[in-house]
């Protein structure tokens, strides 16, 4: 079982996934998520379904696209996959009835004419994705939680946020996905990152907040329909509960990040103040430094 999902940003594409993986009576954790290099470009990959066989069909394009040249990616890439789908999925007895035998991929393809394309398969369809993707068996909460605040061309700073939050709830409320969360990064410029909820800064952040804030929030809209009290008593709650509290987490938020970004300075102090901290902010995302005219 799983929830994946990939975002188009405005520097790259953004994929995670949850870690736990459900077989009969076991539960056992791995990365669904990952990336490899080929001559000419990068694939970064996200997958739901039946885990030997979606990796399977990653090994095996992995493989063919290190002797193809970066035009001819695609194109291959669209026959290894109907190959593999064919050969494990539709030819298989039960696969009509069995549904622990389908899986999807979230692929992400850079080269460095294109920069990064988000694709999402069907069986042995594949289509590009210019906004979101979900798949999993959390897909339909992901849409929920995700449709209404993702926006085109969002930062993958942002998008970074709202799956952090997003997987936190599907984890929470999804039997079969939890775990660890995996976020790779890849950008328009063909850098790669990984990072995990467990790393600091807004991944662990907001694993940890999100369902206090999904319980402040809701009691916030009780309160607000709430016949009983008057308009006065919604403004006192609203000003002395709400959002000194939300004031008091994004204060404690800002205090950590600050006392990140000093060490790092204090560890490197040969950086300019502005170039300490646009450097910090690329290595908390996992990223090697950018060339100056790449940075954002």
């Amino acid at each position: 079982m799983t929830i994946a999902a990939g975002f188009v940003c405005r520097e790259g594409v953004l994929l995670c996934a949850d870690t736990e993986q459900t077989a009969w009576a076991m539960k056992l954790h791995g990365s669904k998520v990952g990336h490899f290099e080929f001559d000419g470009g990068r694939i970064g990959f996200a997958y739901a379904g039946n885990t030997r066989f979606a990796f399977s069909a990653i090994q095996k394009l992995q493989k063919r696209l290190q002797t193809v040249k970066p035009k001819d990616a695609l194109v291959v890439i669209e026959k290894v996959l109907d190959a593999e789908y064919r050969r494990n999925v539709l030819s298989h007895p039960d696969h009509a009835t069995d549904a622990s035998i389908p899986y999807t991929l979230l692929l992400a393809i850079w080269s460095p004419t294109d920069g990064t394309k988000l694709y999402v398969t069907a069986q042995t369809a594949i289509q590009e994705v210019n906004e979101y993707e979900c798949i999993g068996i959390g897909d339909y909460l992901g849409h929920y939680l995700m449709r209404q605040a993702f926006s085109g061309g969002m930062q993958q700073r942002d998008a970074l946020a709202l799956a952090a939050y997003a997987l936190a709830g599907i984890k929470d409320y999804v039997s079969g996905c939890g775990g660890m969360s995996v976020y790779v990064l890849l950008q328009n410029d063909g850098r790669v990152s990984v990072l995990t909820s467990l790393h600091d800064g807004v991944c662990s952040q907001l694993q940890k907040y999100a369902k206090t804030y999904d319980f402040i929030t809701r009691g916030l809209l009780i309160a607000l329909a709430n016949e009983d009290s008057t308009d006065s008593d919604f403004e006192r709650y609203l000003a002395e509960v709400f959002v000194p509290m939300l004031i008091q987490v994004r204060q404690e938020w800002t205090k950590l990040r600050e006392y990140r970004l000093a060490q790092f300075a204090a560890l490197n102090p040969h950086l300019g103040k502005d170039e300490a901290k646009q450097l910090f902010r690329e290595f908390s995302l996992g990223l090697s430094p950018a060339p100056p005219s790449s940075h954002q």
